[in-house]
C-alpha cells in the first residue's frame, strides 16, 4: 500500500477511535450506575439502570428540583432504590440552581443543554423524553415543556401549577405548544404554596383546550416526609413515575 494511503488510513482510523471513545471519557460513574456530567450550561447527575442496552433506545426522564433542593439529592427520588436497577428509563436531575429556585425566564438553556449532552453518551429514544419537576421545578417544566412541546412525550409535575409560576399567561402558554402534549399533575389538597383552588382551574383550562391531562389529588401539604403510604416522595414514585410506561410518545415528524 502506498505511504500516502497508509497515512490516510491511519488518520481515518484514529478519528474513528476518537469518535467512538470521546463520548465516554468525561463520564464519572459510581459503582451502581450513577454519573456526573456537565452540559456546558450546568452540571447534572444521572442514573443508568441495569436494564439499559446500547442497542436499544431508552426513555429519558429529566427532573427539576424545588426551591432549596439540589440535583443529587433529588435524583434518589426519581430513581427509587427499590426499583432503579430494572427501571425503564435513564433519569437525570439538573443542577445549576442547587439550594435555590429556578428562574423560569432564563433557565431553559440548562434543561435543553442537558438533554442534548446526555444524548451524546447514551442511546436515548427522542420520542420518549419526559420533563418533570417539583414546585419551582414544576414551574420551569411547564414553561419549557409547553414552549418546546415537540421535544417531550409528557410532563410529570408535582405540587406546582401550569401557569401561575411559569411566567406565561394561560393563553400564551397553551398557544406555544406545538402539539397537545400529555400532562400528569400530582397535587396535594392542603398545599398552601400552590393552593388546590388555583391548580384545579388551571388544569381545567388545559383540559378545555384538549390537552390530555391526568390529574391526581392526594392528601398532604406542599412537602410531607414519607410515612408508610403517605408522603411527597412516596406519591411521586407511586402515582407519577409509573406513567413513564403509559405509552406516551411525541408525534412522528
Amino acid at each position: 500500500m502506498p505511504r500516502a494511503k497508509i497515512r490516510l488510513f491511519l488518520l481515518a482510523f484514529g478519528l474513528f477511535i476518537l469518535r467512538a471513545t470521546a463520548a465516554y471519557l468525561p463520564v464519572s460513574t459510581y459503582a451502581n450506575g450513577f454519573f456526573h456530567l456537565n452540559s456546558g450550561q450546568s452540571t447534572y447527575v444521572g442514573y443508568k439502570p441495569g436494564s439499559y442496552s446500547e442497542a436499544t433506545p431508552m426513555t429519558l426522564l429529566v427532573w427539576l428540583h424545588g426551591c432549596g433542593g439540589n440535583a443529587e439529592g433529588d435524583l434518589w427520588a426519581v430513581a427509587p432504590a427499590a426499583t432503579r436497577q430494572s427501571q425503564s428509563y435513564i433519569a437525570i436531575s439538573i443542577g445549576g440552581r442547587d439550594g435555590g429556585c429556578w428562574a423560569v425566564n432564563s433557565d431553559a438553556p440548562k434543561v435543553l443543554a442537558a438533554i442534548t449532552n446526555v444524548s451524546q453518551y447514551f442511546n436515548i429514544n427522542p420520542r420518549k423524553v419526559f420533563l418533570s419537576g417539583y414546585s419551582s421545578g414544576g414551574d420551569l417544566a411547564y414553561r419549557v415543556g409547553l414552549q418546546r412541546a415537540s421535544m417531550f412525550a409528557g410532563l410529570l409535575v408535582e405540587n406546582s401549577s401550569p401557569f401561575s409560576g411559569s411566567g406565561l399567561t394561560a393563553a400564551s402558554a397553551q398557544a406555544s405548544a406545538s402539539w397537545k402534549i400529555h400532562v400528569a399533575h400530582l397535587a396535594h389538597v392542603s398545599d398552601t404554596t400552590y393552593p388546590i383552588t388555583t391548580v384545579r382551574p388551571e388544569l381545567a383550562a388545559l383540559v378545555a383546550n384538549n390537552f390530555p391531562v391526568t390529574k391526581i389529588e392526594r392528601p398532604g401539604t406542599h412537602y410531607d416526609a414519607d410515612n408508610g403510604n403517605f408522603g411527597t416522595t412516596y406519591d411521586l414514585s407511586t402515582y407519577l413515575l409509573p406513567l413513564i410506561d403509559a405509552g406516551w410518545e411525541t408525534p412522528r415528524p
